[in-house]
């Protein structure tokens, strides 16, 4: 992989891992915020942080929190 490729690659996926970071980073603010969550506190902290760099998974890790597991009864 030339020079120029692998800068392109990086263009093309920069905009991917920004979104990414700063959906863990305001997922991990909201679990902060919140009074009761669905699961242990911890467990989503980390498996939010874990799975952030691993981008399908993160992004689902990311999702099920924001859908499930912060609106606690």
């Amino acid at each position: 992989m030339s020079s120029q490729e692998l800068t392109n690659l990086i263009l093309l996926l920069l905009p991917i891992i920004i979104i990414q970071l700063g959906l863990v980073v305001y997922s991990l603010f909201d679990l902060a915020k919140r009074k009761q969550v669905k699961g242990q506190r911890w467990m989503w902290a980390l498996a939010l942080i874990l799975t952030c760099l691993a981008l399908p998974t993160g992004m689902l890790v990311v999702a099920i929190y924001l859908f499930w597991g912060r609106n606690a009864t």
